[in-house]
């Protein structure tokens, strides 16, 4: 089996990996398993650092309509825009604390917190066009 960065490691990983997938896919609602039948919600608190008319609180809104429906209203997704809940750099904080469930985060706010490595694409305006950073990469 070919090793490399973005392949299996083992001859298992491929079928760990595919095991996993028919769990998610046939737990998630297939067409043979019944959906759950209980009447208890569970809230999400999703928060946000942008204006509700940026395209990710637009993303956001719509992650929350889906999920109350395909939840058949179990999951009750409450959006939080334009750092209401407080700004970036809390956003993994609160996440660790459970304050929130989920949090719209850039991948540089998670330097700190021991991923030194996702701070590197975070890199603002560094190439003046797409081409030159396909011409870099």
């Amino acid at each position: 089996m070919r090793r490399g960065r973005w392949c299996a490691t083992s001859k298992t990983d491929g079928v760990e990996a595919g095991i996993v997938l028919f769990v998610l896919t046939t737990a998630c609602g297939g067409s043979g398993i019944p959906r759950p039948t209980s009447t208890k919600t569970y809230k999400i608190v999703f928060s946000g650092h942008v204006t509700p008319t940026d395209p990710a609180s637009k993303a956001q809104a719509r992650f929350a309509e889906l999920a109350k429906s395909m939840s058949n209203g179990q999951l009750d997704v409450q959006v939080f825009y334009n750092n209401q809940l407080g700004n970036t750099a809390d956003g993994y904080s609160q996440l660790h604390a459970g304050t929130t469930q989920l949090e719209m985060l850039t991948p540089d706010h998670m330097v700190p917190y021991g991923t030194q490595h996702l701070g590197i694409p975070s890199l603002p305006f560094i190439f003046s066009s797409p081409e030159q950073a396909q011409k870099t990469s």
